[in-house]
């Protein structure tokens, strides 16, 4: 690499003024639009490049340490290190988004799953006939966070499936033939499990209820009007204060 103080004819000491003024009367002169000679432009790209060099704070500094050998393999590092940076930057935020998902699907996932559990059980051990007692408002109004609840039910196992499990006899896409190993269960396994559940909160409440007396609790209200009625109202009041946050266990930012 030439000296590029000597290519500008200015000293090391010179300010950015008299290393300006020095590119601006060289630049006049070799500026091919206005030099025949057959080496103007090579002369102006070298005096271009020295100018680079010693405009440039960092650069300068590096050229005067003896740490600038070439200008493009600079660039070229530069370019590399910014390469990498950002791809670090896309592994992390990766990273984070994944992290972000799985949080929201497990809070999904658990709430609507103990929400649905519990609430049977509570509608077999209690059974209230709170029924009996509801004015005609009062039962648009359950009705309506009957079906509201329904939906967020059907919504959320719907979801948790398409997360957490696969189809043992679906066809496995060749384009991309490890797509199901990041489940870990498969559908017949999580129906299981739902269904399950859903037979053994039933089956428990019914146990304890028939255990200690019906004496003990509110009344004796339809058993299937209750498990109609009761879960899915819970689910939907459930996953409400989910969306509030009030489950919230982390919360990740990704930009």
């Amino acid at each position: 690499m030439a000296n590029p103080y000597k290519t500008l004819g200015v000293p090391p000491t010179a300010s950015q003024e008299e290393i300006r003024a020095a590119f601006r009367r060289l630049a006049r002169m070799y500026h091919p639009d206005v030099n025949r000679s057959p080496t103007a432009h090579d002369d102006f790209l070298r005096i271009a490049e020295a100018y680079r060099i010693l405009s440039d704070p960092r650069l300068r500094s590096l050229y005067d340490r003896g740490a600038l050998i070439d200008l493009d393999e600079y660039r070229r590092r530069k370019i590399r290190e910014e390469l990498i940076e950002r791809r670090i930057d896309e592994i992390v935020n990766d990273l984070l988004r994944k992290d972000a998902e799985e949080t929201r699907a497990r809070q999904i996932t658990v709430t609507t799953v103990v929400a649905l559990f519990f609430s049977t059980f509570l509608a077999a051990l209690v059974r209230p006939p709170i029924f009996e007692s509801l004015s005609w408002m009062g039962w648009v109004i359950w009705l309506v966070l009957v079906g509201l609840g329904i939906r967020d039910l059907i919504s959320n196992i719907r979801f948790s499936l398409n997360y957490y499990t696969f189809d043992e006899d679906s066809t496995i896409s060749l384009m991309d033939p490890y797509q199901e190993l990041g489940k870990p269960f498969t559908r017949a396994e999580a129906w299981m499990f739902l269904i399950g559940g859903f037979l053994g909160s039933l089956a428990l409440g019914l146990l304890i209820r028939s255990l200690l007396g019906e004496s003990h609790f509110l009344g004796d209200g339809n058993l299937l009007l209750c498990l109609v009625m009761f879960p899915p109202t819970f689910v939907f009041l459930v996953g409400r204060a989910r969306r509030c946050g009030i489950f919230e266990t982390k919360r990740i930012s990704v930009e």
